[in-house]
């Protein structure tokens, strides 16, 4: 059982961690050990940047750099190893950063649930809508009601009200909800195309980050107030 905790864990790490790796399978297997350390600490939020600062976006196009591909293959496997493995059919058509994907050891993690486990929550992905209804995945025989309308191939978090007759109904819920209940429900996946976009824009509200202070200091005089309040 998960420690139940109001705060969030964040981790950042430069891509250029694979830029001597050689070749894509072993990536991919670097990538997944990464995976499984993020789990083994509980961690919820993973930040991958670019230490040179030459990635402009996000997109995939022709003429990339070398660091800019491995964020983006860095980035690619940690978000489908984080994903349940009934919902990547739907979330994750095939591509060639996920050649060599069966070689990365699952995460085996409390939202990587089976048939045959209960749980109050599920991670599922909509299917289908009729009549302000929403049919969602949950990696179960039967998909589960939602009384509303969500758009399609989106994933949620929902937390289940009634299980009759094989039906199951539940609505969606913030992904940290689990988390306030005991529970580790894996990590967000986000890519900084440098050091500083890993501080200035974040996902988790962050006690320690004062955006009147970013605005007045530079970063390098922000990242040391930070490691000064860390005690390192």
């Amino acid at each position: 059982m998960h420690k139940k905790r109001d705060w969030t864990l964040s981790l950042a790490f430069p891509c250029t961690v694979i830029k001597d790796v050689a070749g894509q399978d072993m990536k991919s297997y670097i990538c997944g050990q990464i995976g499984r350390a993020l789990a083994v600490f509980n961690v919820n939020e993973v930040i991958v940047y670019d230490p040179n600062n030459k990635t402009q976006g996000f997109a995939e196009n022709e003429g990339k750099s070398h660091t800019s591909c491995d964020l983006s293959f860095i980035v690619h496997i940690l978000q489908y190893i984080e994903c349940p493995q009934y919902l990547r059919k739907y979330l994750f058509p095939m591509h060639e950063d996920l050649k060599y994907i069966g070689l990365v050891n699952p995460l085996d993690v409390p939202h990587h649930l089976r048939r045959n486990e209960v749980s109050e929550y599920r991670e599922g992905v909509v299917v289908s809508v009729s009549n302000s209804v929403s049919f969602v995945d949950i990696g179960l025989q039967k998909h589960a009601k939602v009384p509303m309308i969500l758009p399609e191939k989106t994933r949620v978090t929902l937390k289940l009200d009634a299980q009759a007759k094989g039906n199951y109904v539940g609505h969606p819920v913030d992904p940290a909800e689990p988390r306030l209940k005991n529970s580790y429900w894996g990590f967000d996946v986000r890519a900084a195309t440098s050091l500083s976009e890993v501080f200035t824009v974040f996902v988790f509200v962050n006690p320690l980050i004062n955006l009147k202070i970013l605005s007045e200091v530079t970063i390098d005089e922000y990242l040391f107030s930070v490691l000064s309040k860390l005690r390192l």
